[in-house]
């Protein structure tokens, strides 16, 4: 038997932390609150945001979120849009209403490629704890073709789907 195995055939390991800490938001005007905070024991229990009354309080990676009313859509496995930051409607130009169920592929592309993008949002709606970066152009909205934005791809839920944080403009032509 290994030093390393305890009686019951399980590594020893210490209980160790996740690398990155969980947060909790709001799907829809993306208020942020610590996940372990001893003050939200109560609020661990809530589904609906308690600052906008409109949202659902989901968890993610702290470093998914770009910061406190960040631009972000909720997207499922099957690349379907489930929900969208107010933030996020700002920039489409579109009220959310409208976006709920429309594939994500028709409302952003990457110049890695869609195949890329697709697979990242797809792994991470699966539960995939890594956050991924990637470039994204918007295919709808006020910004100009050649203008591209930084976005995060995580897990969160529940229920599971994946956050797809978009970043301030990274790089546009002059």
């Amino acid at each position: 038997m290994s030093t390393l195995l305890g009686r019951r055939a399980r590594p020893f390991l210490p209980a160790v932390r996740t690398l990155h800490e969980r947060v909790r938001f709001c799907s829809r005007c993306a208020s942020v609150w610590e996940a372990r905070s001893g003050q939200d024991g109560e609020r661990a229990a809530e589904r609906v945001c308690p600052a906008c009354g409109m949202g659902v309080l989901l968890s993610a990676s702290s470093d998914a979120l770009p910061g406190e009313g960040a631009a972000f859509v909720i997207a499922t496995d099957d690349l379907r849009v489930s929900a969208v930051s107010k933030a996020a409607e700002r920039l489409f130009g579109v009220p959310e209403p409208e976006l709920i169920g429309t594939r994500l592929l028709r409302l952003m592309t990457s110049p890695e490629g869609d195949d890329e993008l697709a697979l990242r949002v797809s792994r991470a709606a699966y539960g995939t704890r890594a956050v991924r970066p990637i470039q994204i152009r918007l295919l709808l909205g006020q910004r100009p073709a050649f203008a591209r934005l930084d976005a995060r791809i995580a897990s969160c839920g529940p229920p599971r789907g994946a956050l797809v944080a978009l970043e301030p403009l990274a790089a546009s032509l002059p």
